[in-house]
């Protein structure tokens, strides 16, 4: 273990495939003094780039990484996951091949036309009402 601004940080052991890429850029966000955070090192959080537990649900082998920051700034955070520096960005996805991200971008689970346009409904819906509309109108 070691140790990050006074706080434990477990070793972890990921299984195949973890990390997940949660983004090819970083995130900027603002950080307080003093304040506890859990940084998301699996990828698969909703609430990037902080963790909310789902490494836990798909058996990752890996942790938060808990730190405290020493003052008050916006910094970028890294979401692909793969910075020698975390949770901090040191532009590792930069470095990301087109090969890592098709493997391992976190992607909605549903195919390209199961996507909600904005009115709720799927694209084969949206096809599905305008056709029978159309067929109405004739």
């Amino acid at each position: 273990a070691s140790t990050r601004s006074g706080s434990t940080v477990a070793k972890d052991t990921p299984k195949p495939n973890f990390p997940k890429i949660a983004d090819t850029k970083s995130k900027i966000v603002q950080l307080e003094q003093g304040q506890e955070y859990r940084y998301c090192r699996c990828g698969l959080s909703k609430n990037q780039p902080w963790c909310d537990g789902s490494h836990s649900v798909e058996d990752t082998g890996m942790t938060p990484l808990p730190f405290k920051h020493d003052k008050t700034e916006e910094r970028p955070l890294c979401m692909c996951k793969r910075s020698k520096c975390l949770p901090f960005c040191d532009g590792s996805h930069r470095l990301l091949s087109p090969t890592d991200i098709e493997d391992l971008m976190v992607c909605s689970s549903k195919p390209k036309d199961e996507e909600q346009n904005a009115a709720g409904e799927t694209k084969s819906q949206a096809t599905e009402v305008a056709t029978s509309a159309t067929s109405n109108t004739q």
